[in-house]
This record gives C-alpha cells, sequence and structure tokens, in this order.
C-alpha cells in the first residue's frame, strides 16, 4: 500500500482498566448519564478539565447520581474550567471557584471550547506526552457529533494541541482516528470491555485500507462516502489490524456493564 512502514499501537481498554498519570480527562457540554464510565474516567485519569458548559453538566450529574450532593461534589472537583464562559452558569462557576477550581476564560471566538481545553492540557501535562480521554456524546444533535468527530481530525493532526492519543467516549462506542500507515488496535475479547462490533469511517477523504483479525477482512480495499464503507464488522482477533494511506475513523462499541 505505500504506507512507509509507519506503526502505532491503541490500547482503547487499557483506558477503562488502569489508572494513568498521563490521561487528562475531558468533559464536554453534552449529558453525563453513565456513572460507571464517569467513575472509571476520572478515576483513572490524572487531570480533569470542563470544556465551558461541560462544568453544568458534572455539576448536575453528580448531584442527579448521589443524594449527598454537598459531599459528592467535593469529590469531583476539576482542575479546570476553560473556554469563554458563556455557558457556565453563575451558581456552578461560584461553586467550584470557591472549591479552588482554576477557571481560565479565554474569550477568543476563533477556537472552540473544546480545542481551548486541549491548548490548556498540553501547557499544564507534566510529562512529555499525554492522552486525552473526552466524555462526550454522539447520539444528540448531530451538528455537535459532526463537531466532536472534526475535532478528533483536527488535534490528531496537530502536535501543538495533542501530544499523546485521543479516545471519545460516548454512550455505548470507543472512537479515535487512526494514523496513515499500520494500525494495531489490541482488543482483548476476554477483558468483558467491549463488545465485537466495529466500524472503520473514512470521514476526511476516501481512503485504502487492509485489514486483518476481523470476520469481513479486505486488502486494498477503497472506502468512501457514496462508495463502500466497513460498518457493523466484527473483531475475531485480540489484535486487530488496519493499514490505511489516510486517516480514518474508528469506533469500537462497549459492552453495557463492565466486569469486576
Amino acid at each position: 500500500m505505500g504506507t512507509l512502514g509507519l506503526k502505532t499501537s491503541w490500547y482503547p481498554v487499557e483506558t477503562l482498566r488502569f489508572s494513568s498519570q498521563v490521561s487528562a480527562l475531558l468533559i464536554t457540554n453534552q449529558p453525563l448519564t453513565d456513572f460507571a464510565l464517569f467513575k472509571r474516567l476520572w478515576d483513572h485519569s490524572a487531570f480533569h478539565i470542563c470544556a465551558d458548559g461541560g462544568a453544568n453538566r458534572l455539576f448536575d450529574a453528580v448531584k442527579s447520581w448521589h443524594p449527598d450532593e454537598k459531599l459528592c461534589l467535593e469529590d469531583y472537583l476539576p482542575e479546570e474550567i476553560c473556554g469563554d464562559l458563556d455557558s457556565i452558569r453563575p451558581n456552578v462557576r461560584e461553586f467550584y471557584e470557591s472549591h479552588g477550581v482554576k477557571t481560565t476564560c479565554m474569550p477568543s471566538q476563533e477556537e472552540s471550547d473544546f480545542t481551548k481545553c486541549l491548548r490548556r492540557i498540553e501547557i499544564r501535562k507534566e510529562t512529555s506526552q499525554i492522552d486525552v480521554l473526552v466524555l462526550g456524546g454522539l447520539g444528540g444533535r448531530t451538528d455537535q457529533a459532526f463537531s466532536q468527530i472534526h475535532h478528533l481530525y483536527m488535534a490528531t493532526r496537530d502536535p501543538e494541541l495533542l501530544s499523546g492519543q485521543m479516545f471519545l467516549f460516548s454512550e455505548r462506542n470507543i472512537t479515535f482516528v487512526l494514523q496513515k500507515g499500520v494500525n494495531q488496535i489490541h482488543t482483548p475479547r476476554s477483558s468483558g470491555f467491549l463488545t465485537e462490533n466495529i466500524g472503520i469511517i473514512p470521514v476526511g477523504c476516501p481512503a485504502i485500507i487492509t485489514t486483518k483479525g476481523l470476520e469481513w477482512d479486505v486488502k486494498d480495499w477503497s472506502t468512501s462516502f457514496g462508495g463502500k464503507i466497513s460498518t457493523s464488522n466484527h473483531i475475531r482477533a485480540d489484535k486487530i489490524e488496519v493499514e490505511t494511506d489516510e486517516m480514518v475513523l474508528f469506533t469500537v462499541e462497549r459492552t453495557k456493564t463492565f466486569p469486576v
């Protein structure tokens, strides 16, 4: 395929299994409905940041999940809230600021709150690279869903925004952008975190892909919107491989519940 021997390894399950000192959790302005997912990502991240109205989502979700709201709200304090701060409610901002949470107002309308948070993560990181776990949603407004996919692509192309890898956690899926070259995606089937369902979506432009470890593998296969795309494919190995000449979106379904 002529991908110059580039190889990238991905471990989406590890973000749910183990804590990491090189992961940041970015909470977007999307409803938080899955406490088990939220708690795992929160506990497994070293840094937590809300994108403007994401602070409202965090505040409201924690209150709805636990009756002792004051105690639990204090248990989930982000390190920072960032954006133009036109969406965060005054009472939410007052609560977090009174508990030492940094609020960073970046009024420019040339960048989204999502992008501003990525810049703040890079500034505050304590390691050379940091992965970003995005807690968002793809099942609400279509324009907002595409906005999140856009940010995945944009950040992947810009090392000033993203020094590590980025995973988007939505209602039932883990989604990320595969790099040009060979991508080895570790999908341990016995882990209990993933179902067999995956998709490979050529969002940015047409691509030619070769896969290994799927029920319906392809070789030098042209994929594009308006042409052919690989959706509803199935994992058949603990490590699958996708070789591509262009960046493509990869999504894998999570299980409804996590193993103990």
